[in-house]
């Protein structure tokens, strides 16, 4: 009886050693981490990091196996994030924000006017304009641009638009919400086919929102807006006298561009 009490106790034992080991192993497992630099523009960089200098900066090598270098100034902070260790939910790499929100910028863009006339008439128009202007900050840019127009495909009503330009977005990301407001003057073209020899400059104001995407240099624009410009041109022909003909072109926008 003594030696079948010993067997059972040296048994229950060992029971709760393996189930400890067992558990031990459980809780020991490796967890999958992965390293996250963030930057101070707002990018992220994902993958292993290879070297760690407090005073200088880190090295990560990046899951496609290429390595960047962060100086300690541009680095916000790096932290150890839990992933999974199946490649289809391994965290993607995020295109960091260099969108240039100070400098020099060009703008060139392509648009049509669009309006309904009084006898219930589809009337189109276009344009195509170039903006040169500088960017103070993210929500403040100023210009100047010039083009050339027509606001009635069907009627030789061309211009020349001299405007000054503001613009502005609205999100620190790639692809940004973003406003626009053009003020100037058009001077009218002649067109003696249509015995049009002259004209008188008019106003315009073109207010404008859309859409910025980009993440390099060069970044496509889509907008939409309202479009009024003040025209006067002169009629003359062998047949009659002068005559001066005044314009307020009233039109829906939608413009598309390249900012760069």
């Amino acid at each position: 009886m003594k030696y079948i009490t010993l067997l059972i106790l040296l048994f229950a034992l060992g029971t709760t050693q393996s189930f400890s080991q067992e558990t031990d192993s459980e809780m020991t497992d490796d967890i999958p981490f992965i390293d996250v630099v963030y930057l101070k523009d707002g990018s992220q960089f994902r993958g292993k990091i290879i070297e760690y200098d407090p005073a200088k900066g880190v090295e990560i090598q990046l899951y496609g196996g290429h390595k960047i270098t962060f100086g300690k100034r541009v680095i916000k902070k790096i932290v150890q994030e839990r992933t999974d260790c199946d490649q289809t939910k391994m965290p993607k790499f995020v295109k960091p924000y260099n969108f240039r929100e100070k400098g020099i910028y060009n703008f060139t863009s392509t648009a049509s006017y669009n309006t309904i006339n009084d006898w219930g008439e589809v009337v189109v128009g276009a344009s195509i304009n170039h903006v040169v202007g500088y960017q103070f900050n993210r929500y403040v840019g100023l210009g100047i641009g010039t083009g050339i127009e027509n606001m009635d495909l069907g009627n030789p009503l061309n211009s020349v638009p001299l405007y000054l330009e503001t613009r502005g977005y609205f999100l620190k990301a790639n692809s940004t919400p973003y406003y626009s407001v053009n003020i100037g003057m058009a001077f009218p073209l002649t067109e003696e086919e249509r015995d049009i020899v002259g004209g008188r400059t008019g106003v315009l104001f073109h207010p404008a929102i859309g859409y910025r995407v980009g993440a390099g240099q060069v970044n496509f624009v889509i907008d939409a807006g309202y479009k009024i410009q003040r025209l006067t041109y002169e009629y003359s022909s062998r047949w009659e006298v002068s005559r001066f003909e005044k314009h307020t072109l009233k039109r829906l926008t939608v413009r598309l561009g390249v900012l760069f």
